[in-house]
């Protein structure tokens, strides 16, 4: 027997069962693969990335956020709500403190946002009480789509865990959530014309006029020439691309630091491996000469 033919032998087998249950695998995810869990992955890499939480402040007076992440923010609310708010009921104020709290964590979890000033968390709490409201709308349209309570117990919203839907199906079959449906329905008729602003809201809108007043009268107390309206939105562009590109440059780099140390790991795994093969090897022509 040639050294080492046993081990190359053992390796060949290895690899092509390997390559056997990897396409085994890979066909009966392929038949069951769905669509996986919603997540805020802006927020994600930023954490990843510098280390530290987005910053959100709350302003009493436009009792909403603003700021470069709002929309992420509203966003990760909605995610919490929908993931892990209580799906049945109608009204948010008559949920508990103690269902509150977690849901208020999870959003502390992934922004830095101080929770001991009221007008923010009543805010908080607002924007939750809406996306779980829109989420039961969705809900219900679903459920709705099939012609009885048996048929439509069956097949769960997308993502939905079976007892949650069960739970939701209870809800839309009482008496008081359905008095309640129809009652919004009949008010929902009665608007005229759907309002549209466009996709940034008003609070967006009111936030850059104060803005924009305010630096015109910075402007003016210096004795400079104010700016319009026009190049005081072309300064702030040129910096919010600046700090996007730096941004990407940040996460490019992560990338590739990352990349790195992975192919450092395997040039290690694989000086491993050929130090194992040597010393098998060696086994094996010490093994010959002990039987000869």
């Amino acid at each position: 027997m040639v050294p080492g033919t046993t081990s190359r032998r053992l390796r060949a087998q290895s690899t092509s069962q390997l390559a056997v249950n990897i396409e085994n695998d890979s066909s009966v995810a392929a038949c069951k693969r769905k669509r996986g869990k919603a997540v805020n992955n802006k927020v994600i890499d930023y954490k990843a990335i510098t280390g530290q939480k987005p910053r959100i402040e709350i302003h009493p007076k436009y009792a909403r956020p603003v700021g470069r992440w709002s929309s992420q923010f509203v966003r990760e609310v909605g995610l919490v709500a929908r993931q892990h708010g209580p799906l049945t009921g109608h009204d948010w104020s008559k949920v508990e403190d103690d269902v509150r709290g977690p849901l208020h964590d999870r959003v502390m979890d992934k922004f830095d946002i101080d929770m001991r000033l009221q007008h923010a968390k009543y805010i908080v709490d607002k924007i939750l009480g809406e996306r779980l409201r829109g989420f039961r709308c969705i809900l219900n349209s679903h459920y709705k789509k099939f012609e009885n309570d048996g048929v439509a117990r069956r097949y769960p919203y997308c993502g939905l865990a079976q007892e949650k839907w069960d739970a939701c199906c209870d809800w839309f079959r009482r008496e008081e959530f359905q008095k309640i449906s129809e009652h919004n329905s009949s008010n929902r008729q009665k608007l005229p014309t759907n309002h549209y602003g466009g996709s940034k809201p008003f609070i967006k809108y009111l936030e850059e006029s104060d803005r924009m007043q305010q630096l015109k009268d910075e402007t003016e107390a210096e004795g400079v020439v104010p700016k319009t309206e026009d190049e005081i939105l072309n300064t702030e562009e040129v910096q919010r691309r600046r700090d996007e590109e730096e941004f990407q440059r940040r996460r490019v780099e992560e990338a590739e630091k990352c990349n790195e140390e992975l192919m450092a790991e395997m040039v290690s795994q694989r000086k491993k491996i050929e130090e194992m093969d040597a010393r098998q090897e060696s086994f094996e022509a010490w093994m010959l000469q002990f039987n000869a």
